[in-house]
């Protein structure tokens, strides 16, 4: 009983270590001081909008992550914060990196009027990733 005590309790201590995806509406738009390119978070004629989001969580926490498109900057989100981003219909790399090393990377298609929601966040070993979501 001890051993099972314990592996359930290692267990919810590991579950507890993942970042969580929240809801579009509930993550706080990026502060405009940490936007790094202004012409991608415009909105332009025949451009597609573009949603990327940081997980909730305690992973993480202490590093910004940073956002890409096609290579060039977009923004640095802390978590629960996301990015509108409004891309050029056709295809485009999603990038995300944070200060612990290593770049994650999602290719998307983006057509006018349909909009693409991303979620980027920490696993149980501290593995970024960037997802598709319909969170």
């Amino acid at each position: 009983m001890k051993n099972l005590l314990s592996v359930l309790m290692l267990s919810f201590a590991i579950a507890g270590c993942a970042t969580s995806p929240i809801t579009t509406t509930s993550a706080q738009p990026v502060p405009a001081s940490q936007i790094l390119s202004a012409e991608l978070v415009t909105q332009t004629s025949g451009s597609a909008e573009v949603v990327v989001k940081r997980d909730s969580g305690m992973r993480g926490m202490g590093c910004m992550v940073r956002i890409y498109a096609d290579a060039k900057p977009v923004a640095d989100l802390w978590r629960s914060e996301k990015v509108v981003m409004y891309l050029p219909e056709g295809d485009h790399i999603i990038s995300a990196s944070t200060c612990g090393g290593g770049v994650v990377e999602i290719q998307t298609i983006v057509k006018a009027g349909k909009a693409n929601t991303y979620r980027v966040g920490f696993g149980v070993v501290s593995e970024l990733g960037i997802f598709p979501t319909a969170f």
